[in-house]
């Protein structure tokens, strides 16, 4: 018996929605951790400038500069306190929940989450590969990581860059990735805009303070935990400026999705 056409319609609304509670699930506590690290840190941050503000114009009493180099260690400590409630939970990555997903698909659903993130001037674009690119991995996860090289892909394009996003299979990678095995299903991430710097692009993966740091690098190890790989190309090959993002996992041969 044939599935009704508004019933076949009806299931995949179902799936794509769910997908998108699931990366909306994984994202909750990550959000309201950087929200509260936030509130806590911004008014830390006023706190400090307006008392070195006062110690310079000497508004302060002789006898209270005395305390001066405590009152700059204890906002010291508060920030540390700080960071220490907020990098844990930023930087968790749970074990991957894994299952047969297709990289079209997923790159789908991250094109309608970042809608609203795109700047003005710039544009977004995807490309699809024909047919199914199957992967067996965490499928918010994965949303996780697209999401998280579009977006930077976004913020480093430029007021009128052009950022494209494409999945495929290796064989349709540029030169620089021709070492990586064939097996392999991509979602790349280009755009147009000027070049990362040399020292940029060598720490791109590397742990630092940014909120961009911290994304790349948990994406990074994402994929590494998938059995994936996550390379940086800039200037791009192509057209000698912007850069390239492009995220690798073994592709399923046997599956059903």
């Amino acid at each position: 018996m044939v599935e009704p056409k508004d019933s076949q319609i009806f299931k995949l609304t179902t799936a794509k929605m769910d997908a998108l509670r699931r990366v909306g699930r994984a994202s909750n506590s990550i959000e309201t951790t950087k929200r509260i690290a936030g509130d806590l840190r911004h008014p830390l941050h006023s706190l400090r400038e307006l008392f070195e503000s006062l110690l310079r114009q000497g508004q302060i009493a002789p006898a209270g500069l005395q305390n001066a180099n405590s009152i700059r260690l204890q906002l010291s400590r508060l920030e540390q306190i700080i960071d220490a409630y907020s990098k844990p939970v930023l930087l968790t990555v749970r074990t991957p929940i894994l299952k047969a997903i297709d990289l079209c698909t997923i790159a789908n659903e991250s094109l309608l989450m970042l809608a609203s993130s795109v700047p003005e001037g710039t544009h977004l674009e995807l490309r699809q590969a024909d047919g199914l690119l199957p992967a067996f991995a965490d499928a918010a996860q994965i949303s996780q990581v697209v999401f998280t090289l579009a977006l930077h892909a976004l913020d480093t394009a430029g007021k009128t860059g052009r950022v494209v996003i494409t999945t495929g299979r290796s064989r349709t990678a540029t030169q620089v990735f021709l070492e990586v095995s064939q097996s392999r299903v991509l979602i790349d991430v280009s755009h147009d805009g000027p070049a990362l710097s040399g020292d940029v692009r060598q720490q791109l993966f590397d742990l630092s303070d940014t909120e961009s740091s911290m994304g790349l690098h948990i994406a990074k190890r994402i994929l590494d935990m998938h059995g994936g790989d996550l390379l940086v190309e800039s200037p791009r090959l192509d057209i000698g400026c912007g850069m390239r993002l492009t995220a690798f996992l073994p592709e399923l041969r046997e599956y059903q999705i």
